[in-house]
């Protein structure tokens, strides 16, 4: 089966127009022309059309090996996340094989949305764990927005409020004092 002839196959598999599939990275002119043999993607564009299609790009040019050592990882991952099962996406990517351009981006931002939502569910029992997810966030990812940020913010403040008024509890007073500090700083 030919390359397009491939993609077809997968975006009708999948339930999307061509439309829907081009996204704002390529015409549905371009599209047409791949689909029908009379063009060739570029890597970008495979790599892109892939990523929607939820496919693995040697799906597309007929490789039999896998390209990446976290495909079977991230399918988990994506998986528990739909479950909302935000413990189970952040165990699944602690053995996460980095460097990997086929899914590093999707990756962080799975973590990143995980690890909010682990860090609102367990605010009140356990702070420490909050402050912990929080900070292990790359908010470099290019999927990482505005509005996560806010979130992170507000939750970390919220985990250095429990944690300054517990150790003032325990009459560790440095240790409330480190945390009084983060909460002006």
């Amino acid at each position: 089966m030919e390359l397009g002839e491939k993609i077809r196959q997968a975006r009708l598999e999948a339930g999307l127009t061509q439309r829907a599939l081009c996204g704002d990275s390529i015409t549905r002119n371009m599209l047409s022309q791949i689909e029908n043999g009379s063009a060739k993607p570029s890597m970008a564009t495979l790599q892109h059309l892939a990523r929607r299609l939820n496919k693995p790009i040697g799906y597309f040019l007929g490789e039999q090996t896998v390209l990446s050592p976290n495909t079977e990882r991230m399918a988990a991952a994506r998986q528990a996340y739909g479950r909302r099962d935000h413990r189970q996406v952040l165990e699944i990517l602690v053995d996460y094989h980095a460097p990997d351009p086929l899914f590093d981006a999707e990756k962080h931002y799975l973590w990143a949305l995980s690890a909010l939502a682990r860090a609102e569910e367990t605010l009140g029992t356990s702070p420490h764990t909050v402050q912990r997810l929080l900070e292990q966030i790359d908010r470099s990812s290019i999927y990482y927005t505005e509005s996560m940020e806010n979130k992170r913010r507000t939750l970390l403040r919220q985990a250095w409020q429990a944690l300054e008024q517990y150790y003032r509890e325990q009459e560790d007073y440095k240790q409330a004092y480190f945390y009084a500090c983060k909460l002006r700083g």
